[in-house]
């Protein structure tokens, strides 16, 4: 069976809002012109328009952690945290991966788990297309990993994630809506930028952007029209 991967819709599709998960975290949206936006959840504060939006922060207790030995084709893995509580389903629609061999590599979709409590072994459900492909054992380590669209919160100056996008409108927090990716978008600015240049996430102003200072940041995207300091400047983005 096959799954669109990408919706194609009319201009204003892009400033909906929804109270509910219609489509796939991630899901992207292109209108006509090629602009680009994904589906995201907001986290705990509305978002901004045109500020720039990272995934929520990765949690070090719940990276490189134990399982329990788990065959070939199972679809559920018992993993052990450290000490840090999660909701239920916080990775759903996320990932774990194996970063410890045997099995090092294997990048799973996870569909749901139960409340994780601090140190207290709990049992990841895989997506029932992507059962274990190399059996796990107790010398393998698994990192769980959120979708980058759950839970999106503003770019962090310095980055502290991933970027996930930028607002094109307020939504809600805990509400569902769409970032830009790609093509033309008003975002918030940090200093001076050029016409023609690439910019980067800021390091000063948090939901930013800046001129390239150096080659180590990912790449938010092109100038297209320079607006001042603290002001919005036109950029087409290149997020994908």
């Amino acid at each position: 069976m096959a799954f669109p991967n990408i919706l194609f819709g009319k201009e204003g599709t892009q400033y909906n809002s929804y109270t509910d998960s219609r489509f796939a975290l991630g899901q992207m949206l292109v209108m006509r012109d090629g602009r680009a936006y994904r589906f995201c959840l907001v986290g705990a504060t509305t978002l901004v328009a045109g500020n720039l939006y990272q995934s929520a922060l990765p949690i070090a207790n719940h990276a490189n952690r134990t399982p329990t030995a788990t065959a070939v084709d199972a679809v559920t893995v018992n993993v052990t945290p450290g000490a840090t509580t999660g909701a239920a389903n916080l990775y759903a629609e996320g990932y774990l991966y194996v970063d410890t061999t045997p099995g090092v590599s294997y990048t799973y979709k996870v569909a749901s788990h139960p409340a994780i409590s601090a140190s207290t072994a709990f049992d990841v459900t895989l997506h029932a297309d992507t059962p274990i492909k190399v059996a796990l054992t107790t010398v393998s380590r698994v990192t769980l990993s959120h979708n980058k669209h759950k839970n999106v919160i503003i770019h962090a100056s310095p980055p502290t994630a991933r970027v996930a996008g930028v607002a094109v409108k307020a939504v809600t927090n805990a509400e569902y809506g769409w970032l830009a990716t790609r093509g033309e978008q008003g975002v918030l600015t940090d200093g001076t930028v050029v016409i023609g240049d690439m910019v980067y996430p800021s390091g000063a102003i948090d939901g930013a952007v800046m001129a390239a200072t150096a080659d180590l940041e990912v790449q938010v995207g092109q100038v297209a029209r320079v607006a001042a300091d603290t002001e919005y400047s036109l950029i087409d983005l290149k997020l994908d």
